[in-house]
């Protein structure tokens, strides 16, 4: 069961960016997946990227980008 404390915080946190903030962190993110999108739009039609590196490329693309992510939303608050 939550206190009133902890409401209070919670609602706090959603609200912790200004509108002008969250469309600029929106943006930058929209433009990090852009970004990662046409690295695996590189990769998958490149035929003379094996398989196997293919999978390990995707996979290391899935870790920048969560961490791209990571970075901003944190620099955002």
């Amino acid at each position: 069961m939550r206190t009133r404390g902890a409401t209070c915080v919670t609602r706090q946190r959603r609200q912790w960016m200004m509108p002008w903030q969250r469309m600029e962190t929106l943006g930058t993110i929209a433009t990090i997946e852009h970004i990662i999108r046409k690295f695996r739009e590189l990769i998958d039609t490149d035929s003379s990227i094996p398989p196997e590196l293919r999978r390990a490329l995707h996979d290391t693309l899935d870790e920048h980008l969560f961490e791209a992510k990571r970075r901003v939303l944190l620099r955002a608050h």
